[in-house]
C-alpha cells in the first residue's frame, strides 16, 4: 500500500535552531524522538545548521545551484541532485552558492536504520521493498502503484513500483529496519 503525500499535508515547523522552516514530510514517532525523518526545507540564507546528536543526514538540493556545508575540518559541497552525507551532531554552517535553494534532508539513526537517497533521472521501473522507502516527484511523469504521482507530491510505502517516463526526474528514498 502507497500513500501519496501532497504539500499540503507537510507540517511546517521552525527549525531546531530556530532559523528558518521546514516541511515535515514523514517521520517515525518513537516517543517524543524518531529513528527517521523526510523533510524539505527552503534554504534562503547562510547560517548554522541544527544539531542532531547521534544522527546521520543525508541532505540532496533540489532546487538550486547548491550550498556547501563548511565543517571544522572539511567543506562538502552539496550540488543540485547529488546526495551528501553527514553526521547530525557535527557543527555545519551552510553557505549558499548562487542563491537560495530548497533540499530534501534525510535525519535517521544509524543504530536502527541502513538509509540509502538517490537521484533518478529519465525513463526508470524501480521495485523498492524495504522497510519503509519515498519517492519525492520532481518534475515530469511518475507513477508509484499505478497511482500518478505529481511533482512536489511523495509516495511513501513498505513496497513500491515507481515508474518514471522519458524526461522525469524524482528523489528514492530506502530505509531499512536494522532491528
Amino acid at each position: 500500500m502507497v500513500d501519496i503525500l501532497y504539500p499540503k499535508d507537510f507540517k511546517t515547523s521552525p527549525w531546531k535552531n530556530g532559523c528558518g522552516i521546514t516541511h515535515e514530510v514523514a517521520r517515525d514517532v518513537i516517543s517524543a524522538d524518531f529513528h527517521w525523518r523526510i523533510s524539505i526545507a527552503d534554504v534562503r540564507s547562510d547560517g548554522p545548521f541544527s544539531f542532531f546528536p547521534k544522527m546521520a543526514r543525508i541532505l540532496t538540493v533540489i532546487e538550486g545551484a547548491g550550498i556547501n556545508l563548511i565543517m571544522s575540518d572539511t567543506v562538502l559541497e552539496a550540488r543540485l541532485e547529488s546526495p551528501v552525507f553527514f553526521k547530525g551532531e557535527l557543527e555545519v554552517t551552510g553557505q549558499l552558492i548562487g542563491g537560495p535553494i530548497r533540499d530534501l534532508n534525510l535525519i535517521y539513526d544509524p543504530k536502527f536504520i541502513e538509509a540509502k537517497v538517490e537521484v533518478i533521472v529519465g525513463r526508470a521501473i524501480l521495485n523498492v521493498a524495504a522497510s519503509m522507502g519515498g519517492f519525492l516527484c520532481l518534475s515530469g511523469a511518475v507513477t508509484v502503484d499505478s497511482n500518478e504521482l505529481p511533482a512536489g507530491a511523495f509516495a511513501l510505502g513498505s513496497c513500491l513500483e515507481v515508474v518514471l517516463l522519458p524526461g522525469a526526474t524524482g528523489v528514492m528514498v530506502t530505509l531499512i529496519d536494522l532491528v
